[in-house]
């Protein structure tokens, strides 16, 4: 499977991304192109749930946990990261401005791999998302960055068995490898 961007004459508003009917696909628009990506495997799917369930566990009574979440990073730009952790506790609205997103999380597919681990984060820090973390199912790895003058530096990382101890935006413990375990155990 691979990525298909969508090509008009001119670029798609963001009225017309959002009036679009639901493909069973990920769609995007960045600077006014759709960009749209086959739906996850179950084992995305699988780190997602996980991973957000985790968090969501974890993150104060001010924030919330969301998978697949509309994000505005600008004008023209609507993502969606596998998992953002809001400041808009219970809205109801179809999307999330960039200033209501504390973190977001990008789970590597083989088909958006390149675009979760270079361009999303790029546009991310372009709209200052105070953190960022990487997820690459091999392994499983979890990467952690935090906005630092404009750019992320990696703060932890950890694979496997090994325990990532994150303690911003708020505190939480796990080992990668619970969040492809076939069950939670």
């Amino acid at each position: 499977m691979s990525v298909a961007v969508e090509l008009h004459p001119e670029p798609i508003s963001e009225e017309e991304y959002l009036a679009r009917p639901y493909t069973g696909q990920r769609e995007e628009l960045i600077d006014g192109v759709l960009v749209v990506s086959p739906g996850p495997s179950r084992p995305h799917q699988r780190i997602s749930f996980r991973l957000a369930t985790i968090l969501d566990q974890r993150v104060t009574a001010d924030l919330e946990v969301q998978e697949a979440v509309n994000v505005r990073l600008a004008s023209g730009r609507l993502i969606v990261p596998d998992l953002a952790v809001l400041t808009s506790v219970g809205a109801d609205d179809v999307v999330a401005p960039a200033a209501e997103v504390v973190m977001m999380a990008e789970i590597f597919s083989p088909s958006t791999k390149q675009i979760d681990r270079l361009l999303k984060p790029g546009l991310a820090a372009e709209a200052r998302i105070p953190y960022f973390w990487l997820v690459d199912p091999d392994g499983p790895t979890v990467t952690v960055h935090n906005l630092d003058n404009g750019s992320y530096r990696e703060v932890a990382s950890a694979s496997g068995e090994k325990l990532l101890t994150v303690t911003e935006p708020f505190q939480v413990e796990f080992r990668p490898a619970e969040l492809l375990a076939s069950r939670r155990g």
